[in-house]
């Protein structure tokens, strides 16, 4: 069984919940993928009290258990460049990292679906 984490900023706007239900439709019939969605906020904030905890998920997340990363650059966009968040992103490889909506070359050294 595969375990596969969906990184995304926020799960309340409405593009975003479109796009996580998509994906969970896609895996909904293939029985050897567990699709977990980790809601995070942009790494290492320290503007609110508390907010490092939505980063802290990606730490579990680099267990040796979850298979595959699929993230949503565009959703990080408003505090990160696509270059920030690669960075973030590196401690995931060699697994593969997917991203959805951000063409590759754009996002170095990731897979992506356009």
């Amino acid at each position: 069984m595969k375990n596969i984490a969906v990184l995304i900023y926020d799960v309340t706007i409405e593009y975003h919940y479109t796009l996580i239900n998509g994906i969970l439709s896609f895996f909904k019939d293939k029985k050897d993928a567990n699709v977990f969605i980790a809601p995070l906020n942009v790494p290492h904030i320290t503007s609110f009290e508390n907010n490092y905890q939505y980063w802290t998920t990606v730490e579990v997340l680099k267990s040796k258990s979850i298979d595959s990363i699929i993230v949503i650059p565009n959703s990080f966009s408003r505090d990160l460049t696509v270059e920030q968040l690669s960075n973030e992103l590196k401690g995931f490889l060699p697994r593969p990292v997917i991203s959805i909506s951000v063409p590759s070359e754009e996002f170095a050294l990731f897979n992506s679906f356009s």
